[in-house]
């Protein structure tokens, strides 16, 4: 993980958040990271879209389905079509629930 975000910040220059976190991760010691299972390893990626997406499709089951807010974030709906999800609207108003 601190090899990934390390990379990542080389690739920005090493400017911004990213090199801040492969700082502070680099700073900590092996004993304070998280113990990771092997057929799990950390993901570096670009957005909470593309993490979300990535979420969603590991749960994947025959016919993955998820709700969201009918007024959401338009990026809630891209990760689920991203994850090949039938997508479930759900009304926010309690009266109307």
């Amino acid at each position: 993980m601190i090899a990934a975000a390390a990379r990542a910040a080389g690739r920005q220059g090493g400017k911004g958040a990213l090199a801040e976190l492969a700082a502070e991760l680099s700073a900590l010691p092996p004993s304070r990271l998280p113990a990771l299972p092997p057929s799990r390893p950390p993901a570096l990626l670009a957005s909470g879209t593309a993490a979300l997406t990535v979420a969603l499709a590991s749960c994947r089951t025959d016919r993955l389905r998820v709700a969201l807010p009918a007024w959401g974030c338009p990026d809630l709906a891209t990760a689920a079509d991203g994850a090949d999800a039938s997508v479930l609207l759900y009304d926010l108003d309690p009266r109307t629930l």
